[in-house]
């Protein structure tokens, strides 16, 4: 019988989950005056916004004239600061960072943003563009307007979140093994009424309540007014002892025995088996197996045979193969 091991209850497992959060801020401002900042020299930023977002304090730096030499009188920079501690545990912060330019109306253009995914590891650090914009391009633009120009910082602050969980020890089920019981008892004979003589001098004994359950010819003939509902030794004609032993053990344990899966010519026994005794699953079972096995030797005998016991799939089957082989 199958079994399985008791569950440890002195063990459980933990799983972690991590997901990642984002923590979303926009701060727009507005540059007045463009004109007299150009000038401020290479490196030098004008703070132009201080906001909170994440529990932390930052700060937009405008940097008129590039934040590197060769960005002089070419392109303007913009860039990130932080300007409070990374909490204890906290470790780096990783962000997306966009800066994006807006005209009067509050529209934009591809060209004139820019984002990137940037790391954050102690107070102080400012991330950003260096050439965000090329100044040329800035005052031709219709951003620029009295003088002045707007711009959006977007910021998104991605930190994982780690949650725990224990799974306690649970009570496993057996597989399903009803049918290794009443296999057994077909094996032994156990609790028998009935007896079933073939041609060949084989007998099988069988149990009729398990019979009747399971096919509708069997239980007419076993508790239906039929002369065999009368008598406990049931002769049975014109059936092979291999097919009628594969039968009850499907009956009895609703699985095919190997031997007629791996071979054609017994699976056409048991599915003319099957159809007289009304077996429905286990006759759909043999046509699987046969439409499987389907060639130009055993094509003719398969179709006939799905001809006499109405297998409309079987039948299909063989007639598209007879189509697709034109030596017919």
């Amino acid at each position: 019988m199958a079994g399985c091991s008791p569950p440890n209850h002195n063990q459980s497992r933990a799983d972690t989950i991590c997901r990642m959060e984002a923590a979303s801020g926009t701060h727009t401002v507005k540059i007045v005056a463009y004109s007299l900042s150009k000038g401020l020299g290479i490196g030098n930023s004008i703070e132009c916004a201080k906001f909170s977002l994440y529990g932390h304090q930052w700060a937009l730096l405008y940097y008129p004239d590039g934040i590197y030499t060769r960005q002089f009188n070419y392109c303007i920079s913009f860039y990130l600061k932080l300007l409070t501690e990374i909490r204890e545990g906290e470790g780096e912060m990783k962000v997306v960072l966009e800066f994006r330019l807006l005209d009067d109306k509050g529209k934009t253009s591809t060209d004139a943003s820019k984002s990137a995914r940037v790391t954050y590891l102690k107070k102080g650090d400012i991330k950003g563009f260096d050439e965000f914009m090329n100044r040329s391009y800035l005052e031709a633009s219709n951003f620029i307007k009295d003088d002045s120009f707007t711009v959006r910082c977007t910021v998104r602050v991605i930190k994982p979140w780690y949650e725990e969980i224990v799974k306690r020890p649970r009570v496993l089920v057996p597989a399903p093994d009803l049918h290794e019981h009443f296999g057994y008892l077909l094996e032994t004979g156990e609790g028998s009424d009935v007896t079933f003589r073939l041609s060949d001098g084989a007998a099988f004994n069988a149990h009729r309540l398990i019979l009747a359950a399971r096919s509708p010819v069997f239980r007419a003939e076993l508790f239906g007014p039929m002369m065999e509902s009368k008598t406990n030794c049931i002769n049975i004609q014109d059936m092979e002892a291999s097919v009628f032993k594969a039968l009850l053990h499907f009956i009895y344990t609703d699985s095919v025995p190997e031997q007629y899966v791996e071979s054609h010519a017994l699976a056409q026994h048991l599915l003319v088996a099957a159809d007289r005794y009304g077996m429905e699953r286990l006759k759909v079972a043999c046509e699987e197996k046969l439409s499987g096995g389907v060639d130009v030797d055993n094509v003719g005998t398969t179709l006939a045979l799905a001809e006499q016991h109405n297998c409309v799939q079987l039948k299909s089957i063989c007639l598209d193969f007879i189509s697709r082989c034109q030596w017919v």
